[in-house]
């Protein structure tokens, strides 16, 4: 490590909300850290079980761990209050059911810093029962424009959207706040953040396990949540059609995908479901025409939503059916 550089504090956002199973590895793998000039912000968001007391056994613990107590807000209010705490250099995210590598922040570190970049990105490793069922990183260390950085963040292969596995310069957030009352926050808004960074660079290294639970609130497949995550996609398709025109198949597909879905599954919801509807009807000439080779049972369902969304419950028995 650059040495004139280690004495640069990263300040570490920790949303908390009952995960005291998790929390002890999570806070463990943090205080733990090669990279010593760490401000470590735990969030406790209005927890019921013993998350917040074990975050005041840690702050006595550790001088470097702030504690804030909140009511429960949700995730994103979580993070903008740590992000208002926060007083270093660079950002950084973990959940707190998760857990890093001793060396995560130090390899993070090193690589912003050597590329001059604003952000720097790490591979992921997902568990599940404790066996990694899944690792996500690049081949080699590659430093991009803003522009080839949001290209990937689209495409969802080599760059995700997830919030925790990055360092950020602090002035990528000047003005950004997290979308309050959202649940899939990330990907309101890591397109806009990658706007804010000149350079971003990918380390070839997977530091971060990311624990995949079935019991998480994102996991949880309600209409409002699905519905939560097709707005999500959706703004990422109004903020970047302009500056990304090649891209509008890729950025439709999640869009189309999770219309589908909502729209098949339940009439419960009828506003949502109409306004989905309506989005369709409005845009499918567009649809048409960048994603002309649509699966057949797709642009049969599409016809069948133009016609008249009463008839959807019966069109997905026809859905099912077809290939």
């Amino acid at each position: 490590m650059n040495k004139n550089n280690g004495n640069e504090i990263i300040s570490i956002i920790v949303p908390i909300y009952n995960v005291e199973d998790y929390l002890k590895r999570c806070l463990d793998s943090i205080i733990g850290q090669t990279y010593k000039s760490l401000e470590i912000i735990l969030v406790n968001d209005g927890s019921t079980d013993s998350s917040g007391e074990l975050c005041d056994i840690y702050k006595n613990k550790d001088t470097r761990i702030k504690v804030i107590h909140k009511n429960n807000g949700g995730i994103s209010s979580t993070r903008n209050a740590g992000l208002e705490a926060a007083s270093g250099k660079y950002i950084g995210f973990i959940d707190s059911d998760d857990w890093i590598d001793s060396d995560m922040y130090q390899s993070l570190h090193e690589c912003l810093v050597n590329s001059n970049s604003d952000i720097s990105i790490c591979g992921v490793k997902e568990v599940r029962n404790n066996s990694i069922i899944k690792s996500n990183q690049v081949e080699e260390i590659v430093t991009l424009s803003s522009q080839e950085a949001i290209k990937l963040l689209i495409e969802d292969k080599k760059v995700k959207s997830f919030t925790w596995n990055k360092l950020y310069r602090r002035e990528v957030f000047k003005n950004i706040y997290f979308p309050e009352g959202k649940k899939y926050e990330d990907i309101y808004l890591m397109h806009t953040i990658f706007k804010n960074a000149a350079t971003i660079t990918l380390l070839n290294e997977e530091k971060y396990y990311y624990m995949r639970r079935d019991d998480s609130i994102t996991n949880e497949k309600t209409i409002e949540n699905k519905y939560d995550y097709y707005n999500a996609y959706l703004k990422r398709l109004n903020d970047l059609r302009a500056d990304f025109n090649d891209y509008l198949p890729q950025l439709y597909q999640p869009i189309l995908n999770l219309a589908l879905n909502i729209l098949s599954t339940s009439l419960k919801e009828k506003d949502i479901q109409r306004d989905i509807a309506d989005f369709l009807e409005k845009n499918a000439k567009e649809i048409s025409m960048v994603m002309p080779n649509l699966p057949k049972k797709t642009i049969v369902m599409y016809k069948i939503f133009k016609l008249s969304p009463k008839a959807l419950k019966f069109s997905y028995s026809i859905y099912n059916k077809l290939k």
